[in-house]
């Protein structure tokens, strides 16, 4: 994990494949809020989750006011969702790809892979 911003209201960090978001039922479990905490961040509230195979940037909240007003913000859809896949194919086919497609992501164990059907949308 690595912070790219920390403000008074909030954390932006970078979440590495493989890692959960948030806490799991396992209490010896590696998690980015079990992490932030090792750094003296805590009481951190998560505004949004990345599944644990996916590495992204979070945006964490520092208190429950930042946190309230990330939730509003995503209530009223002001934030965009943007998605970036690594694919094994030729640029040719890679760009039939690319534009308006519905795809979907299914999970096994650590990794993800696109399948036509039987999984989450995205």
């Amino acid at each position: 994990m690595r912070l790219i911003e920390v403000t008074p209201h909030e954390i932006v960090a970078l979440k590495p494949a493989g890692l959960a978001s948030e806490l799991p039922r396992d209490p010896a479990a590696d998690s980015l809020v079990r992490r932030l905490a090792g750094q003296g961040y805590s009481g951190v509230r998560l505004v949004h989750r990345l599944d644990a195979p996916t590495c992204g940037l979070m945006l964490v909240a520092r208190s429950a006011e930042a946190a309230a007003h990330y939730a509003r913000e995503i209530a009223a859809h002001r934030w965009h969702k943007w998605y970036v896949a690594q694919i094994s194919f030729s640029p040719r086919k890679a760009g039939q790809l690319v534009g308006a497609h519905k795809s979907y992501l299914k999970v096994d164990g650590r990794s993800v892979r696109v399948v036509r059907a039987g999984g989450k949308p995205s």
